[in-house]
């Protein structure tokens, strides 16, 4: 008599289940894996079913279904897959590990815009950790525009994960302090975003001061207003025909400056001691931007 394997049945049926399952996810865009999520406890009922089925069939003593190692080390291999696909979907392994499968990289603009009132005469931009432009602007208000690299499935889920406030604004007295969302949001095994670049415009009629910690370059097509810049990140500024403005470098450590202008040194003479301080003046100097630290200056001036 033909003696049964236990589990052709069921390895039978899951392979047109699983060709079926790719077919239609296939078919009509659908996550394979979710789908696969849902019905892989199905593979159990069935191994289980087929068993109780061939010992309710073998009416004799001695049925005849043939149990061989080969088909038991299936069955245990099968259930042990698929406790721990259970235990990782649980834990919440599987979810990251979907995202980190379907992820994509977009490139996500957020803009902001803040408000400024008559009292408000001085900015104060809090120490940043990215990459940042300043420009000036004749609007009575700040406009920042931040750019960030974001994996994610789609650009709508990006726009979610960035968000539209980058900025907090804090106003003490008649300063205005602004800091910055710099670090990374999400998981890295999932879905997440890295600010890349600050682009800051302010008014050109307010006072202002930044922390730099990174790179900053600053456009000064004109300066209307004095300005400091403080920090040990590198900083880079570009003067307009009109700036008018007289730029001071100091720090207790060597100088690196550069550009294509001609710097005034002095301090070197005294060898390693300090402090340091380098002097470059477009026009008559009526305004002054004062830079403190030991980060690198370049002046670049625009004709």
């Amino acid at each position: 008599m033909r003696r049964w394997r236990v589990g052709t049945l069921s390895m039978g049926m899951v392979l047109i289940a699983a060709g079926a399952l790719l077919l239609f996810a296939q078919i009509n865009q659908v996550k394979v894996l979710n789908q696969i999520m849902k019905w892989w406890p199905a593979v159990l009922l069935l191994l289980g079913g087929e068993v109780l089925w061939y010992a309710y069939r073998g009416k004799e003593e001695s049925p005849k279904v043939k149990y061989d190692v080969f088909s038991i080390f299936i069955i245990f291999i099968i259930v042990s897959i698929s406790m721990v696909i259970y235990g990782l979907s649980e834990i919440g392994l599987v979810s990251q590990f979907q995202k980190m499968v379907s992820a994509q990289n977009f490139t996500q603009v957020s803009d902001q815009t803040i408000s400024l009132d008559n009292s408000i005469k001085k900015i104060v931009v809090e120490s940043v950790q990215d990459s940042m432009d300043v420009r000036f602007t004749k609007e009575k208000m700040i406009r920042v525009r931040s750019t960030a690299d974001v994996t994610a499935d789609n650009r709508g889920t990006a726009a979610e994960i960035l968000g539209d406030s980058q900025v907090k604004a804090l106003k003490s007295g008649d300063t205005l302090y602004l800091s910055f969302n710099s670090v990374s949001a999400g998981s890295d095994l999932g879905y997440h975003a890295r600010i890349i670049q600050h682009t800051l415009l302010i008014p050109e009629d307010r006072a202002w001061e930044i922390h730099n910690q990174s790179s900053l370059k600053l456009y000064a097509d004109y300066l209307s207003s004095d300005c400091v810049i403080d920090g040990s990140g590198d900083t880079e500024i570009r003067l307009g025909k009109e700036a008018d403005v007289k730029v001071e470098v100091s720090s207790e450590e060597p100088l690196r400056l550069g550009g294509n202008v001609k710097w005034t040194v002095s301090g070197e003479e005294n060898g390693e001691q300090g402090p340091f301080r380098g002097t470059y003046v477009w026009g008559a100097g009526m305004r002054h931007l004062n830079v403190i630290g030991a980060g690198p200056v370049d002046i670049y001036q625009m004709n």
